[in-house]
């Protein structure tokens, strides 16, 4: 769509084509076929985080956002104060998913450009009950770094991905403008 701000799914990395691949953050080589596993594995995962979002954003519609552009910065210890908070409405099958899951889905969340982002322009976080902390400095140099390091693993991806020239040259002008 021209002119729409790019989301965090709309670049795909691209899958090594040789039967030997290096784990992230590993020196672990794993078979193609145990590959296809992990990556299938998360798949299910990411599918269990949009309903885990889709379900908070219609509980908590001031803090979570399917859309990438109303994201805002959510505050520090909002994981144990959902869980609290789901386990006070008695919420329990929500709760349950949200102990499996929580701490993965929250990584998920707040490690995606448009949440960093996010954290660049905000001035203040968002917590429950419309509490409200201050947004420090080093959260927004972090948000900054985390975005740099992104753009950095972007470019080197870039000649083997259609249409990441756009998203990459959105990305730089974000950085640009902090």
């Amino acid at each position: 769509m021209k002119g729409s701000f790019p989301t965090d799914t709309d670049v795909k990395p691209v899958l090594k084509k040789n039967d030997l691949t290096e784990k992230k953050e590993s020196n672990h080589l794993f078979s193609k076929e145990e590959h296809l596993k992990w990556k299938k594995e998360q798949k299910i995962l990411e599918a269990k985080f949009k309903i885990l979002l889709k379900f908070f954003s219609i509980l908590y519609p001031k803090l979570f956002f399917t859309d990438p552009k109303k994201m805002v910065p959510l505050a520090v210890g909002i994981m144990s104060a959902i869980g609290k908070d789901l386990k006070a409405k008695k919420l329990d099958d929500a709760y349950k998913q949200y102990s499996d899951l929580g701490y993965k889905f929250l990584r998920w969340y707040t490690s995606s450009n448009s949440y960093l982002i996010a954290i660049l322009k905000g001035t203040k976080r968002y917590g429950l009950n419309n509490m409200e902390q201050e947004l420090l400095s080093a959260h927004k140099q972090y948000a900054k770094d985390k975005l740099q390091k992104n753009l950095n693993k972007l470019r080197k991806i870039e000649n083997k991905t259609p249409n990441l020239n756009k998203y990459i040259a959105f990305l730089s002008a974000v950085l640009k403008k902090f």
